[in-house]
């Protein structure tokens, strides 16, 4: 919540995570409903609205509650809910008792409330612990701290971290020992506060009980963990713990992350959401304890949320999320029911109606993805009828020709015929002694190709490294640095990968760069290639058809496939939905498609799948 109100990340954005991996085999279940999976990060005001409309009317309102009840994973305000209506809880579960329930609570901010009911009301019960404790943030000019105002970090004189502490036993109070709850999702629980310092604000550190900010952000981050490990112990193993605030890294105690107005968390692209290290979506699917309950939340824009923007919005998050184990979200960024009826938006892909294959409004027919039969993957293609800026791409004849090898650090470079990405041979180098230095060991070949300002090219290679490591992609100009980098993962797997990068206002001639020398370890590289525009897609295989991810923002891409698939057949986008069968399938810029295959329950056996070879 809170990502425009309270400003972003700012990341460099030089520095980009890339990860790609092949057909898998199999998986396990993890979510027996099915997929995509399905989850409603709603509010409900201190009067009940919408579910209830305190002193109007306190009879629950039976359509609400009969949409919301659709989804899989339910987020609400603790107040009224608790201590007052816990039968709003108790009639979504009459409805669909398999859907999970968790308490929403923001970490680190709170207004003035002042209820009557000081002993039981929620926020009132917050700002009392916040007063008591003089545990509140402040900036410069002895305000509070727009971004966060709660000082998490404040100590007592025995040195414990007495506002933390307190909060931690008033969330186990109405969200572990009420019973009523199956989780909690923190909202804006920051590991530092000073992402924050925008708008001309800064943090009074002296006020929040610090000589230094080195010192406050190390305990800022050790009282959130501190929060973190009371709330694991006291809820369990199984209790639900998600949170919410740029790039997390409680990877032992919570089950989860949101990444908010995906793609643009921290200031990033659908690459950096998907795959920084730490805090991109993939990378949280692997590190957060099981079961993980990670999110991908795009904001709708415009009050029409069936407008074709949104519409491709809540399909490209969707299918993002399709492409792991998580959820998709689609909603307004600052949660206030009274501000959009999020309970009635309801997409084709959603729900589907299998023996139809038509868009459904029933519970009954989400899920209907069926589990998934194989992890994500990248499709790559080289573009056969555009230049290519790499002459010696393959490495058939020689691993030094246009290229250069620089070792600054202990490493050693070879042509190796024993293992090949593409054809008989490919490029082995082997880091003997790491440096801090990256680019100590570097690998680079001369573009053959002039680039073109503000133009999108894409570095296209295949790979494998042991043990698997982060690469570093580099374009860059001699003698004025470089362009653009991006860090690709590389495991101990032959795949290939595509590096997009935009030019803005560089033009001329270019290296490619690989920095090598953070890791030792051997590295093979084959079938290198530069050329304009992109060309891939991410894609996850289900019992019941495929998810196509077109993560790119400036290409539009037409995909063939191994088969014909078909369109879902929509109501309420019924120009992309429209039902029809084919093996080549267009999708616009940063935009996803949900396909049915002809195979549907119970499935054939996958054995078509395969990756595009990058040369004939």
């Amino acid at each position: 919540m809170f990502t425009e109100r309270f400003g972003r990340v700012l990341l460099a954005l030089g520095v980009i995570g890339l990860l790609a991996a092949a057909v898998a085999t199999a998986t396990q279940p993890v979510a027996p409903h099915g997929y995509p999976r399905l989850a409603y990060y709603g509010s409900i005001r201190g009067n009940g609205y919408p579910f209830y409309n305190y002193p109007v009317d306190t009879t629950l309102d039976a359509s609400v509650l009969d949409k919301v009840s659709r989804f899989e994973e339910i987020i609400l305000d603790v107040n009224p809910i608790y201590p007052y209506r816990p039968d709003v809880l108790r009639e979504l579960r009459r409805r669909n008792p398999d859907a999970k329930m968790l308490a929403y609570v923001v970490g680190q901010y709170m207004w003035d409330p002042a209820d009557f009911d000081s002993l039981n009301h929620y926020p009132t019960r917050f700002r009392r612990i916040l007063d008591h404790n003089n545990g509140w943030l402040y900036n410069q000019r002895n305000l509070k701290f727009y971004a966060g105002n709660v000082n998490l970090a404040k100590k007592d004189a025995n040195g414990r971290y007495v506002v933390a502490d307190s909060l931690a036993l008033l969330w186990k109070d109405v969200a572990i020992d009420s019973g009523i709850w199956d989780g909690l999702f923190y909202d804006i629980l920051c590991d530092d506060m000073y992402w924050s310092e925008v708008h001309g604000e800064s943090i009074n550190i002296a006020a929040a009980g610090y000589s230094n900010r080195t010192d406050f952000n190390n305990n800022w981050h050790a009282a959130t963990d501190t929060i973190a490990a009371l709330m694991r112990n006291w809820g369990g193993p199984n209790f639900i713990l998600v949170g919410n605030c740029a790039l997390g890294t409680k990877y032992s105690t919570f089950n989860g992350w949101m990444r908010e107005g995906f793609p643009f968390e921290t200031g990033g692209t659908w690459y950096t959401n998907m795959f920084w290290r730490p805090g991109g979506y993939m990378t949280d699917e692997a590190n957060f304890r099981e079961p993980r309950h990670n999110y991908i939340f795009t904001f709708n824009t415009g009050s029409d949320w069936t407008s074709p923007l949104n519409q491709r919005l809540a399909r490209w998050g969707l299918g993002t999320a399709t492409l792991g184990d998580g959820f998709g979200v689609f909603g307004g960024q600052d949660r206030d029911a009274y501000h959009s009826d999020w309970w009635n938006w309801w997409f084709d892909e959603y729900a589907v109606n299998l023996e139809t294959g038509q868009s459904s409004q029933s519970r009954e027919h989400t899920g209907w993805l069926g589990q998934p039969l194989t992890d994500m993957y990248q499709e790559v293609w080289v573009q056969p009828n555009k230049p290519d800026g790499v002459v010696n791409w393959d490495f058939e004849t020689s691993s030094t020709q246009n290229w250069s090898f620089n070792a600054g650090s202990p490493a050693t470079i070879k042509r190796d015929t024993t293992t090949a990405g593409h054809g008989r041979a490919s490029t082995r180098i082997d880091v003997i002694q790491s440096n801090t230095i990256d680019w100590k060991v570097n690998y680079n070949t001369p573009l053959t190709i002039s680039m073109d300002p503000n133009t999108i090219y894409s570095v296209t290679f295949w790979a494998k490294a042991s043990p698997p490591r982060e690469v570093p992609v580099i374009i860059g100009t001699p003698g004025q640095g470089q362009w653009d980098a991006r860090l690709v993962w590389v495991d101990d797997v032959w795949r290939a990968y595509q590096v997009p990068f935009n030019t803005l206002n560089h033009s001329g001639n270019t290296y490619l760069q690989f920095y090598l020398a953070k890791a030792t370890g051997a590295l093979w590289f084959d079938n290198v290639h530069v050329q304009q525009g992109e060309s891939t897609i991410y894609r996850r295989d289900f019992q019941n058809g495929t998810v196509l991810v077109n993560p790119s923002e400036w290409s539009d891409a037409t995909v063939t496939l191994e088969r014909p698939y078909r369109r879902i057949l929509g109501a309420v986008d019924p120009i992309t939905n429209d039902g029809s069968v084919s093996a080549t399938q267009y999708l616009p810029v940063a935009s996803s498609l949900f396909l049915l295959g002809d195979d549907i329950t119970p499935p054939a056996q996958v054995v078509d799948l395969r990756q595009v070879n990058l040369r004939p």
